[in-house]
């Protein structure tokens, strides 16, 4: 389990083991003014994860379109619906 796709993403492609990867907004939201470096990166991370988790469809959506061959996605929200309890 990793969280940030380019600060735990580093580490993690090299490993050979399965792996999930929590994005922490700022990996995807400043992909396009980060080096190619760092964007192969993250694009890598992204693509190698097992399953991806993002906090919002908003982000999930930026994820999708940075690599369009993440094996899942999934959206777990950050907050809860305090009407909803």
């Amino acid at each position: 389990l990793g969280i940030h796709a380019l600060k735990s993403g580093r580490h993690l492609i090299l490993q050979p083991l399965p792996y999930a990867i929590i994005l922490g907004g700022t990996d995807i939201n400043e992909f396009e003014h980060a080096s190619k470096d760092h964007q192969n990166i993250i694009r890598n991370c992204l693509q190698k994860a097992s399953i991806v988790v993002a906090f919002s469809e908003g982000l999930a959506t930026a994820a999708r379109d940075i690599c369009s061959h993440i094996k899942s996605i999934i959206i777990i929200p950050q907050a809860i619906d305090s009407e909803a309890i």
